[in-house]
């Protein structure tokens, strides 16, 4: 089910990351920007105002001494909406690589060999080898 996690590359991950952080963008930002717009025309006689106070950030935008849109989030919550989603993704994504196999006299990483892969023949140090002789030829 989760296979194309495997397959990930960090880039991929990176990708997965920033394109969450889009939709979540595009998705909460939408309504307030299309009313920011509305209400900032010169003919709108309307003002957008912003605070911070004891960790809450406010929101408030007035358009003819009517509020038309308020909102406020803490700083926690926008924090862990904007780090654990990333944080799950690549947890996950540790989770399920394949894991990789270290050969201790060689000081070598190499990934596992997949299931039901052929084996790969392996040569050892030290073998002795049959070269065929080149034969030298002169320059003419």
């Amino acid at each position: 089910m989760l296979g194309w996690i495997r397959r990930m590359t960090p880039r991929q991950l990176m990708y997965a990351w920033l394109g969450y952080w889009t939709v979540l963008g595009a998705t909460t930002l939408w309504r307030p920007l299309s009313v920011a717009w509305r209400v900032s025309r010169p003919d709108a006689k309307g003002s957008i105002g912003a605070n911070f106070e004891n960790t809450t950030l406010n929101l408030k935008m007035v358009q003819e001494a009517t509020t038309v849109w308020s909102a406020s989030i803490s700083t926690t919550e926008l924090l862990l909406w904007l780090s654990v989603p990333p944080l799950l993704m690549w947890l996950a994504w540790v989770a399920l690589r394949p894991r990789r196999v270290g050969d201790p006299a060689l000081g070598l990483v190499t990934p596992a060999p997949a299931l039901g892969a052929a084996h790969q023949r392996v040569e050892t140090f030290g073998a002795k080898r049959e070269r065929t002789p080149v034969p030298i030829t002169p320059l003419p």
